[in-house]
């Protein structure tokens, strides 16, 4: 699949690192003056980018 980035192996503190950098990230945009609604955008942008990697090639 052209473009898939390979799966990481999965380290037993991965649930922890994500929710550290979620917490770290959502402190950040809130320091910034990012409003509730700009929160979802982004939060929803970012789901947008995951599907699309995770879409298969239609091309092949």
């Amino acid at each position: 699949m052209e473009g898939a980035r390979p799966a990481l192996p999965r380290r037993p503190d991965t649930k922890r690192r994500v929710e550290v950098l979620a917490r770290s990230l959502y402190r950040e945009i809130r320091a910034q003056g990012f409003s509730d609604q700009e929160i979802i955008g982004l939060s929803s942008a970012l789901l947008e980018f995951v599907r699309a990697d995770l879409r298969p090639n239609r091309g092949n």
